[in-house]
C-alpha cells in the first residue's frame, strides 16, 4: 500500500467525469432506484480497476442486495463491536453528521422511519452535500439520541448485511487473536488479511 488514500479515483478522473451525482453518496442509501447514476458510476469504477477490483463500501450497507444484483461479486461484512466503535467516532463532530446524512435518505426502511420519529428528525434536502451537513451539524442531539441513532444503523447494518454476505471480518478481532487472523476462511472464499505495521 504505497499510494495515498483515494488515488484510484485520481487515476481515472477522465472516465468518472460527469458521472457522479450528489444522490449516489446519501440520498440513495436505501434506494438505488433513486439514483441512477449510481449504477454507471459503479460500473466505470468496477471496469477501470487494475486487476481485480475491490470496492470498500462504507457508504453502501443499505444497497448491498441491488448492488449485488446488478454486479455480482464477493461480498465481505466488516464490522465491530458497537463500544469500540462509538468510542472511535468520538473524535470529532462528523460522524453524528454523517449518521444523520444516512437517516435522510430518502425511501428508508421501516426501522430507520420509526428512528426518525423517535429522535424528532426533521429532513433536509439541498442541492449539495455540504449545505445538508451544515445543517446536521447544528442538530440538537443529546448524547442519547446520538447514540441511539449509531447503534440502529450498527444494528442494521449487521443483521440486514449478514445474510447477504459470503463472508465476514471482525475488526476488533484482528487486532486481538493471531488466531482468527490465521484462520480466517468462510466458505470457498479466504480472506488474506495484510496488516501494516508502523
Amino acid at each position: 500500500m504505497t499510494a495515498p488514500y483515494f488515488r484510484e479515483f485520481y487515476d481515472i478522473k477522465e472516465k468518472l467525469t460527469g458521472k457522479f451525482d450528489k444522490c449516489i453518496s446519501y440520498d440513495s442509501f436505501f434506494d438505488p432506484q433513486t439514483c441512477p447514476a449510481i449504477f454507471p458510476y459503479t460500473e466505470t469504477l468496477i471496469a477501470e480497476a487494475k486487476g481485480n477490483p475491490v470496492l470498500q463500501c462504507c457508504r453502501s450497507f443499505g444497497r448491498v442486495t441491488p448492488l449485488k444484483e446488478q454486479f455480482g461479486g464477493t461480498h465481505i461484512l466488516l464490522w465491530r463491536d458497537p463500544v469500540n466503535q462509538w468510542l472511535s467516532y468520538q473524535i470529532n463532530d462528523y460522524f453524528d453528521a454523517t449518521s444523520l446524512a444516512i437517516i435522510n435518505a430518502q425511501n428508508p426502511p421501516v426501522i430507520i422511519q420509526r428512528l426518525r420519529q423517535e429522535i424528532g428528525f426533521n429532513e433536509v434536502h439541498a442541492e449539495n452535500v455540504q449545505s445538508e451537513f451544515a445543517a446536521f451539524s447544528e442538530a440538537s442531539l443529546d448524547a442519547g439520541q446520538k447514540y441511539l441513532i449509531f447503534y440502529g444503523l450498527w444494528l442494521y447494518h449487521l443483521l440486514e448485511n449478514q445474510p447477504l454476505c459470503e463472508a465476514e471480518i471482525n475488526l476488533d478481532m484482528l487486532s486481538r487473536s493471531e488466531e482468527y487472523v490465521a484462520g480466517k476462511t468462510t466458505g470457498n472464499y479466504s480472506v488474506k488479511i495484510i496488516t501494516k505495521s508502523t
